[in-house]
């Protein structure tokens, strides 16, 4: 396997020492943002249901919480409601609504994307 990745990395020109800018190298993934992503994913999976414009437009009062439509959904959101999204995804607290919990790995993710959010000054005050 290893060697397969390598010999791809060789065979499109990408081996250390040969590569510039110019010929395309991929930039590093920011792992804050891949995080982000991930969770986002992870909530759209499950909370889609109420929580995007695109698919309840008359569940206004979950969307007034967050709408998953809008990118940076969770910006802003008090630290009470980022905990309560992990707490309702690892199962701590089902409602009707979110009938199955999410795997470890996911609850995982979304735990890392709140702890990223939570680290950010303005997130930490709560109304």
């Amino acid at each position: 396997m290893r060697k397969q990745a390598i010999s791809m990395l060789l065979g499109a020109g990408l081996s250390a020492g040969c590569a510039t800018p110019q010929e395309g190298v991929v930039a590093a993934v920011d792992p804050v943002e891949e995080r982000a992503h991930a969770a986002h994913a992870v909530v759209e999976n499950y909370c889609q249901g109420c929580h995007l414009s695109e698919v309840s437009t008359q569940n206004t009062k979950a969307l007034d919480v967050f709408d998953l439509a809008d990118e940076d959904w969770a910006e802003g959101m008090p630290k009470k409601q980022l905990l309560t999204v992990v707490s309702l995804l690892s199962g701590r607290k089902i409602r009707k609504h979110l009938r199955v919990s999410a795997t470890a790995e996911e609850v995982t993710a979304v735990r890392a994307f709140v702890a990223d959010l939570l680290k950010r000054p303005y997130q930490q005050s709560t109304p």
